[in-house]
């Protein structure tokens, strides 16, 4: 057992992302003036909660730099404001097994526990982060995530449409007809992509919202039926209609044809007459640049409008309640994924079909929650969830070559984080070809969860549990899609490989009948879950509350049971194996890392509350803080 060295470093990274992009809300915020009365009182809280962010942010990276001499939060910590963002009890728990036939062979088995990604300094007294996000959502449906990922395609779009302007520039100058042409040919093709996405839903939303939180008295509006509000660059102003955004769209594509027609006369014009090519066609550019950078703050103040918009309808939570929130699980979550895939990627790099799974199909992994659903490890639950699906939407690993770094690099934002993995050359030469050019390795982190406590025999008697099985049917729809992808995959790459298809497919089968189920306290979830998981080659996590006493249960049941069905483990034996590595291994030095005494913290009622293959020997545990 070891603690994960990315347990302070990754928040670090993500905060310093998040205060970014908090800076970069600012600025949005404070281009929208001339606002009326009510709209001007929302953007000034709004800006102020996002200041307050960015200090509150900045002053917790300070802290964490300060020791980052220390790679483990105990338990008694895990609501302590100032370690909010950290993982809390983040261990590796490894299991290695010597061949008796082969004493060079050796097989590894990883679990990383830790406690389950959840913002226990905010409490639940909402419920956790999956019950928040179902509060307002108006907007036709859309969210602040969209409306960021239509930001961030109108600022890729407004990229090419530089780098083609460039190119023509170039070639124009360089008099090089084939350039031209090609040049002129993706000029027009992006001219006419960003015309298209002004056609977007969000963006006539947004321009409808702008519109109508400007500064204008019911007078102004009645006034001149032939005018109307629109933006001219920097606010709202009253000019024809013929100015809105359509008209703007129908001048960009006529300048886009002005300058097409040019370029053609050009490439005609004969050998023997002398004409700048430059010339003739940089006055179109210029302003063909003009009206495209109209375009482009028209769409931003739009979606800028709509985020106003939804960022207002969390004031009766406060702004900073959601975002908060998000941003704690998703930091906690990422530091388990992290480390997960680090350590699958480095017992797995010599293996070529694991690899090409990685280039193809992504990374898997099985995250297994012991959490109950009542009381406040219902909002844990609702949080954990929540960070979950967001590794899902979020996260996307690249591996680089690095001679000297060895820590992962964290990049873009919080809807697209690139997480960078260096490796030494001689490894780097390892991988497959595409992922060597920078392919991005997707994951696919699926979620199953079942109470096991005391807490969980009194929801399901008396309260619901029903959220543990609308989470275990989405993460088995989930992972059936990847079994499916990774067993075509197989047939294609691999007749010999192929042949463990059948009792893959009998698991997964097995599983599903437990999921559909609704048999309590069904652990069969859970065992059968990890179990298809490492056939598939993917990583695992397991948490609880604190990744202290449940997961130990778990995790020693786990490595157990891998020494039983892969290692011939006599079953008589295995009663006396669990109990031996349950009261003499790794976990009860884990115990006593967090709470001081070498015991589980579970009393008797909850001990006989537990599955009975969940249960400490008998004198591993007492009743504890934790």
């Amino acid at each position: 057992m070891g603690e994960g060295q990315y347990t302070w470093t990754v928040p670090i990274q993500l905060l310093k992302l998040f205060i970014e992009e908090e800076k970069q809300r600012v600025a949005e915020l404070q281009d929208l003036v001339n606002l009326c009365d009510d709209w001007k009182q929302s953007r000034d809280q709004i800006l102020q909660d996002h200041t307050n962010m960015v200090t509150y942010y900045s002053d917790m990276v300070s802290d964490l730099e300060n020791n980052t001499e220390m790679n483990f939060k105990s338990s008694v910590a895990k609501a302590a404001p100032e370690l909010e963002f950290v993982a809390t009890n983040q261990h590796i728990q490894r299991m290695k097994v010597m061949a008796d036939k082969k004493p060079d062979k050796t097989f590894v088995y990883d679990v990383v526990t830790i406690g389950a990604p959840a913002a226990h300094s905010l409490r639940f007294k909402q419920g956790g982060l999956r019950r928040l996000l179902f509060l307002p959502k108006d907007l036709n449906g859309s969210s602040s995530t969209e409306i960021r990922h239509l930001m961030q395609s109108t600022e890729a779009l407004k990229t090419s449409i530089d780098s083609a302007k460039l190119s023509l520039l170039g070639a124009a100058e360089l008099c090089l007809e084939p350039q031209l042409r090609q040049a002129m040919q993706i000029l027009k093709e992006k001219v006419g992509q960003l015309c298209i996405l002004c056609e977007a839903e969000l963006i006539k939303t947004g321009s409808q919202v702008g519109t109508a939180a400007f500064n204008m008295s019911d007078e102004d509006r009645l006034k001149e039926s032939g005018n109307d509000w629109v933006f001219n660059g920097e606010s709202y102003i009253r000019v024809p209609l013929e100015w809105h955004i359509e008209a703007l769209c129908q001048k960009l594509e006529q300048l886009c044809v002005w300058l097409e027609s040019k370029v053609d006369a050009l490439c005609q014009v004969n050998e023997g007459i002398e004409v700048s090519w430059y010339k003739c066609i940089s006055i179109v550019v210029k302003e063909l640049t003009l009206q495209v950078d109209l375009i482009m703050k028209h769409i931003m103040l739009c979606l800028n409008f709509l985020l106003l918009k939804e960022e207002s309808q969390w004031s009766s939570i406060g702004l900073m309640g959601p975002r908060h929130r998000r941003d704690i699980v998703l930091t906690q979550a990422v530091s388990g994924l992290v480390t997960c895939f680090i350590l699958h990627l480095k017992e797995h790099l010599v293996k070529s079909m694991f690899m090409q799974q990685l280039s193809h199909l992504g990374f898997l992994a099985h995250w297994e929650s012991l959490l109950s659903t009542h009381g406040e490890e219902m909002g844990m639950l609702e949080d954990c969830s929540a960070a979950i699906d967001e590794l899902n939407k979020t996260v996307v690993f690249k591996l680089i070559m690095s001679e000297d770094n060895e820590m992962p690099v964290i990049t873009g934002t919080r809807s697209n984080l690139e997480i960078s993995i260096p490796l030494k050359p001689t490894k780097f030469q390892l991988i497959p070809q595409e992922l060597q050019q920078g392919r991005p390795i997707r994951v696919c982190v699926i979620l199953f969860t079942q109470g096991i406590n005391e807490q969980q025999s009194f929801a399901d008697r008396f309260g619901d549990a029903g959220i543990q099985h609308v989470i275990n049917i989405e993460s088995m729809s989930r992972l059936e899609t990847y079994y499916e992808s990774y067993r075509d995959l197989l047939t294609l790459r691999s007749s010999r490989v192929s042949r463990d298809i059948p009792d893959l497919a009998r698991k997964v089968e097995q599983l599903r009948t437990n999921v559909n189920s609704r048999r309590t306290k069904n652990v069969d979830i859970l065992i059968l879950s990890a179990e298809v998981c490492r056939k598939l080659n993917g990583g695992r996590l397991t948490s609880c509350k604190s990744a202290k006493d449940r997961s130990a249960m778990s995790v020693t049941l786990e490595m157990c049971s891998i020494l039983q069905k892969e290692h011939n483990l006599h079953p008589a034996a295995f009663e006396q194996a669990l109990d031996t590595i349950r009261s003499q291994g790794t976990r009860l030095i884990n115990a006593e890392k967090n709470v001081g005494e070498r015991k589980f913290a579970f009393n008797a009622l909850q001990v006989k509350a537990l599955p009975k293959q969940y249960r400490p020997p008998e004198g591993t545990y007492k009743v504890l803080q934790s």
